[in-house]
């Protein structure tokens, strides 16, 4: 979020000055580097290359020509780089900015690469342009005209809008409406149904208003896999806020960093997790299992206005390449998200969903707002479940679970002949293989 705000001058000043505090390490190895990392062995610390040839080469060439008269003469100069890495662009400059970009054909084409030199001079002829006016990062237009109507119209013609939908909460609370009694959410024992998850949510979206929580709030949400964090989710959107998953095994220095990154200043926890939660760096902590917490509050929605292009959730990255970075989604994502992938994924009443992916992926967004805006059963797996195959494979069974949005590698540990009443597999985020 600071990114985005801050002037395009301010940026890269504060760019130029990340890298001369770098060069202080500029002779590390990089096999030192790759063991701090503590990255799996085999694994690239990075696939794309950068270099900035900081010295005038056209000035130099020309020099040479001009003192031929000193009986040192420079004939025809050729020279050939080839990188180790899948892309690398190479820049220099002098009396003109020379972009040259090199590739694996193995794993680019042409047109790829194309489109990728396309939006890096895109973004600097905009910078060029707007020089005087100093724009925002987030003003940068990184795709031009033609491809952002292909991505933004195009490509999404054949799913039809959801018209007067604020937030997904909405259509969930629809759903509480007309199957109060129907069973929302299954884990570890847990049942909850939408009546029960939608007067839970409601009670703690309250006491999260009186606690500040608004349009664009970020709220934190330390809490274990479970029925409580689906819980915490719907509350936030109701209240108006944004959430932030934070994983209680996560590094204190990582959730301490997301926290204050974000601008966080609400946390929802649990005391059974105290430890953690209760020393990171939040104004105001909410704990979900202190029966306390919900004495006297309405169970009906308070009455929020939320608007598509408000904030929604905030999820870090992993920070393997550098410092974390919050992406920010904003509301009408999440529904349009709903609109395209319900039918695929065939989420609706009667249907039971796994929710196997990590709460600070967004791939549980997917698993949550598109079982329950749909009508379903969402089954989250517990910690033990995610790790243990067999836990997996007898839950999955026991719940009559029938649609998963998983990734391949699960399904190398999966016995398909145990699991016979999955009908619908939706898979990502890693490279699929016919194996």
């Amino acid at each position: 979020r600071v990114e985005r705000d801050r002037p395009v001058v301010e940026w890269l000043a504060g760019l130029q000055d990340e890298q001369v505090r770098a060069r202080g390490y500029e002779h590390t190895p990089l096999v030192a580097i790759a063991e701090a990392s503590e990255l799996p062995p085999g694994q690239a610390l990075f696939n794309t290359l950068f270099v900035f040839e900081n010295y005038p080469v056209q000035e130099l060439e020309r020099g040479q020509a001009e003192s031929a008269d000193n009986g040192l003469n420079a004939g025809f100069n050729h020279m050939r780089e080839q990188a180790n890495y899948p892309l690398s662009v190479a820049v220099s400059s002098a009396h003109e900015l020379v972009l040259r970009l090199s590739y694996d054909r193995a794993q680019y084409d042409a047109a790829t690469v194309e489109r990728l030199a396309g939006h890096l001079v895109g973004v600097l002829e905009a910078v060029a342009a707007d020089a005087d006016a100093n724009p925002c990062v987030g003003d940068l237009a990184v795709v031009g005209a033609e491809e952002r109507d292909l991505l933004l119209r195009q490509w999404n013609g054949s799913v039809e809008p959801l018209p007067g939908v604020g937030g997904v909460h909405e259509l969930i609370a629809g759903q509480a409406h007309v199957c109060p009694d129907v069973v929302a959410v299954v884990s570890d024992g847990v049942v909850l149904t939408y009546g029960g998850l939608m007067a839970r949510a409601s009670r703690l979206a309250h006491r999260l208003r009186g606690l500040g929580v608004g349009a664009e709030s970020v709220v934190g949400l330390c809490l274990p896999r479970g029925v409580d964090m689906v819980v915490a989710m719907v509350a936030v959107w109701q209240a108006g806020g944004a959430y932030l998953p934070l994983d209680p095994e996560y590094p204190v220095e990582r959730l301490e960093f997301m926290l204050a990154d974000s601008g966080a200043r609400v946390l929802i926890g649990h005391r059974s997790a105290a430890e953690v939660a209760g020393g990171l760096p939040v104004e105001s902590v909410v704990w979900l299992d202190d029966p306390a917490v919900s004495e006297g509050l309405p169970s009906t929605a308070p009455e929020v206005s939320v608007q598509p292009d408000q904030l929604a959730y905030v999820i870090y990255t992993s920070g393997s390449t550098g410092r974390p970075k919050g992406v920010q989604v904003a509301h009408r994502g999440v529904t349009g998200m709903v609109a395209a992938l319900a039918p695929v994924l065939g989420a609706g009443p009667g249907v039971r969903v796994l929710q196997f992916a990590s709460f600070s992926f967004d791939a549980a967004v997917l698993d949550v707002a598109v079982t329950l805006a749909s009508g379903g059963t969402l089954v989250v797996a517990s910690s033990t479940e995610r790790t243990a195959p067999e836990a997996l494979t007898l839950m999955i069974g026991a719940h009559a679970v029938s649609a998963a949005s998983v990734v391949p590698s699960l399904l190398g540990v999966l016995n398909p002949d145990e699991v016979p009443g999955i009908q619908t597999l939706l898979l990502g985020a890693e490279r699929l293989t016919q194996s």
